[in-house]
């Protein structure tokens, strides 16, 4: 797949978007206007939805509320 755009319910209910661009060799995550936005560039591909998403996982589970007292999975 050349450019693909998904969003995926959290378990703590916050959605997140993903954009996955195979030939410009790039991918993003963001979380609710303002709380999380961040992309990776340089890729190596194809990669999967899960592993676009596997690339965000640490981050997002950073600014989960209660983070820090509870795992999140994403």
């Amino acid at each position: 797949m050349a450019h693909d755009e998904w969003t995926k319910t959290l378990p703590d209910g916050r959605v997140a978007k993903y954009i996955y661009d195979e030939i410009a060799g790039v991918c993003s995550a963001s979380l609710e206007i303002g709380e999380y936005s961040k992309s990776r560039s340089s890729l190596r591909g194809p990669l999967t939805r899960e592993q676009v998403e596997e690339l965000f996982v640490h981050e997002v589970r950073r600014t989960a509320p209660d983070s820090h007292d509870q795992e999140q999975e994403f």
